[in-house]
């Protein structure tokens, strides 16, 4: 087997990954060690022939720079073969700036593969309900050809919105109650679960899951341990959907877990 081609340069704290008809697209994050702006660029990987391909950067929103964006800690998201991304700000890896200059709080783009273009759509949440850098942490996934994110605030609050890209716009739903930061999602039988993560320096090993049809929230089986800062995504093994989770711990860890409904 190749071996898979190297990114194309180091890469921290990125928006996310969506994946339109077999390629890999990857946007935002730090390519040093938080002593510049996130950066704004689109790549693309191809399996089929193991190579990186740069795409059109995220849009330019301004601040201390001109071609600042707040790029970095976002969720990514498909429906209907165009790439959803929101992005957010890191003030742990930047906090030079941080979100002090930034006006608007996280924002939604769409990218569209065949034309090779952002563009910007309504935020998720808005700015008359936040204070400056209130928006601090970023988990969501899609379901049903919706974008479900969460969000937490600086007053511990936990936040849950809903994208229907036909109206674009964002509807509240059942908040996950206090926020936390460091969480594994994925998705699976159309619910969303969310999976341990940090909470007011609590390390927690809860998963919960949140119910579309219902919109409740509901406990399931916790992890075999307090951990946070994980990876999570939703695979098939022998044919049956099933949850990974990678990572994560009080420390470091290299568990591979599964997780059966």
């Amino acid at each position: 087997m190749d071996r898979p081609a190297a990114a194309p340069g180091a890469l921290a704290s990125s928006n996310g990954a969506g994946v339109i008809n077999g390629k890999i697209y990857i946007s935002g994050g730090f390519s040093d060690n938080g002593d510049a702006p996130p950066t704004r660029a689109l790549y693309v990987y191809d399996p089929g022939t193991n190579t990186w391909t740069r795409k059109s950067d995220l849009p330019a929103i301004g601040g201390p720079s001109d071609d600042w964006t707040v790029g970095s800690s976002g969720v990514t998201g498909v429906i209907r073969n165009k790439l959803y991304v929101v992005t957010h700000c890191s003030t742990l890896s930047y906090s030079e700036y941080g979100c002090e200059g930034d006006l608007t709080g996280p924002r939604l783009f769409r990218y569209n593969p065949v034309t090779d273009r952002w563009v910007a759509l309504a935020p998720p949440f808005p700015r008359a309900t936040m204070n400056e850098s209130e928006v601090y942490t970023l988990a969501g996934g899609v379901i049903g050809g919706k974008f479900y994110l969460m969000g937490g605030d600086h007053r511990n609050n936990g936040r849950l919105s809903v994208y229907d890209p036909a109206t674009n716009r964002w509807t509240p739903k059942t908040p996950l109650g206090q926020a936390r930061r460091g969480v594994a999602t994925a998705v699976l039988g159309n619910k969303l679960y969310v999976m341990g993560g940090e909470r007011s320096r609590e390390i927690l090993d809860i998963t919960i899951v949140y119910d579309p049809v219902t919109n409740l929230w509901t406990r399931r089986a916790s992890l075999p341990s307090p951990r946070s800062y994980m990876e999570g995504t939703t695979v098939l093994r022998w044919g049956k959907p099933r949850i990974e989770v990678v990572g994560g711990g009080g420390g470091l860890a290299a568990d591979n877990l599964q997780y059966i409904p």
